[in-house]
């Protein structure tokens, strides 16, 4: 599973690349928001993947994008 060599990355990071939010934050956090939002399968416990995307939404842009991604899926 991919998404536990990000988990492992952010174990001793805040973002992707070091403490500073990058693109690459940006790129991933997409993925991960589909991966997150995904019901009915089991998924493993990744603590630093959870802290890192729990950190979204305190972003200033995040609000924002999140709401307009909402309305373009029809939610």
């Amino acid at each position: 599973m991919q998404w536990r060599i990000v988990d492992a990355q952010l174990a001793t990071r805040r973002f992707i690349e070091g403490d500073d939010f990058t693109i690459a934050d940006i790129a991933l956090g997409a993925y991960a928001r589909r991966w997150f939002g995904v019901e009915g399968i089991a998924k493993p416990v990744l603590q630093n993947l959870d802290r890192w995307f729990a950190q979204f939404p305190e972003r200033a842009g995040f609000p924002t994008v999140h709401r307009a991604a909402d309305v373009v899926a029809g939610q």
